[in-house]
């Protein structure tokens, strides 16, 4: 086994950017076809897993059917808990028992949990009693993902979040594919809201268009990932979004602490952790 070092990016962590990091080069996303299975690392036919999928490998050897029946999974806790970190636990427990009995609970009342990062819509704190399991939580609307549990308090409004996601999507495109830069940064700029010059309302039909021009071009899915999720919290806050510039004629810049910044505690608690490995 040899131990390479990649780049600390979100996109950094596709599959064929990864590739791309251990062969030297900058870690962009290649475009597909050909995929890694065909042509992979070095050229060759390569199979690319996450470390979730590694650390299972052991169990699965040593206790076969019952690690099939309940298997281990790596989840990482952040936001508003009192122990941030990653942790590995067994498959079928509630959202609500790993969020209390691993991350010490949450700060204060819940008000939304993200179950995959800014990627997938949130759950309010009436659908916590859910197992996590990828199926159950595909059905209960929101995938569970590599669950990055985002955890949220009161205290995060909106509005706050909504800008959030928009600026981190725009932030972490990597830059090779222009429909991807151009796409996160035109839909970061309509969700922020209106120009105080102009006091123009949101244009929805824009939003909309964006996001589709971004679900079907990009080398990666970053461009998909980030239209979904903006126009999906869009769409469950809209009329939050048309009120707010209603009411003051401006965007809805930045109200709260930013959760997804790069500086932000639960990204400085995460990284302290991981240096304790």
């Amino acid at each position: 086994i040899t131990i390479h070092r990649g780049d600390d990016t979100y996109v950094g962590g596709e599959e064929t950017a990864v590739l791309e990091s251990i062969e030297g080069r900058v870690a962009w996303p290649r475009p597909k076809p050909p995929r890694p299975s065909s042509v992979g690392l070095f050229g060759r036919p390569t199979l690319v897993q996450n470390i979730d999928t590694l650390a299972r490998v052991p169990e699965a050897i040593r206790s076969g059917a019952a690690h099939s029946a309940q298997p281990s999974m790596a989840v990482t806790l952040w936001g508003d808990v009192r122990n941030p970190g990653a942790y590995e636990i067994r498959g079928g427990r509630t959202l609500r028992s790993v969020i209390d009995l691993e991350a010490g609970g949450p700060t204060s009342d819940i008000a939304l949990v993200f179950p995959n990062g800014a990627q997938a819509m949130p759950f309010p704190p009436d659908q916590l009693d859910i197992p996590l399991d990828p199926a159950t939580f595909a059905s209960a609307g929101s995938p569970l993902g590599t669950a990055s549990i985002l955890v949220l308090n009161s205290a995060a409004s909106h509005l706050s979040i909504l800008d959030s996601v928009a600026r981190f999507f725009e932030r972490e495109a990597c830059g090779q594919c222009p429909p991807c830069v151009l796409g996160t940064t035109n839909l970061r700029e309509l969700v922020t809201g209106a120009r105080p010059s102009t006091n123009r309302l949101v244009p929805q039909a824009a939003i909309k268009e964006t996001a589709w021009f971004m679900s079907i071009h990009g080398y990666c899915s970053h461009a998909r990932q980030g239209a979904a999720a903006v126009t999906g919290l869009f769409a469950l806050w809209q009329d939050e979004v048309v009120e707010r510039l209603k009411a003051t004629g401006v965007g809805i810049g930045t109200e709260a602490r930013d959760p997804f910044a790069p500086n932000s505690h639960e990204r400085q608690a995460l990284e302290a952790f991981l240096l304790r490995l």
